[in-house]
């Protein structure tokens, strides 16, 4: 489980010592999220609940009978355009009714 950067320093340092084997046959991009307890430092960056990072003017999110959704997460993409170009504006937004349950139903979520 990865669950802080030392776990990150870790799993590098690993790597360089097995890459002195020889290289690795190949090579993926890939892009780590690692949360932390709090409110991030700037708010357009990933997060868990709180409040999130999007224009004022912007309609919130409301299911088909016009109930206002619940904000659930951000994450944020700006940096891993080269492995995800399809993300608006470099930013996810998830937001799901409060009484959702995952029942298949498409009214559940809502992703901006």
């Amino acid at each position: 489980m990865i669950a802080s950067p030392a776990h990150i320093a870790i799993i590098e340092q690993i790597r360089d010592e097995c890459e002195e084997e020889g290289p690795f046959e190949q090579e993926v991009p890939t892009d780590l999220f690692l949360f932390a307890r709090g409110q991030p430092p700037r708010r357009d960056l990933m997060q868990i609940g709180g409040v999130p990072y999007r224009p004022a003017d912007m309609p919130w999110p409301r299911t088909s009978t016009g109930q206002a959704m619940t904000f659930l997460a951000q994450f944020r993409f700006a940096e891993s355009l080269d492995i995800c170009p399809a993300v608006p504006a470099g930013m996810l937004l998830v937001f799901a009714r409060d009484n959702m349950a995952i029942d298949g139903d498409p009214d559940s979520f809502r992703v901006a």
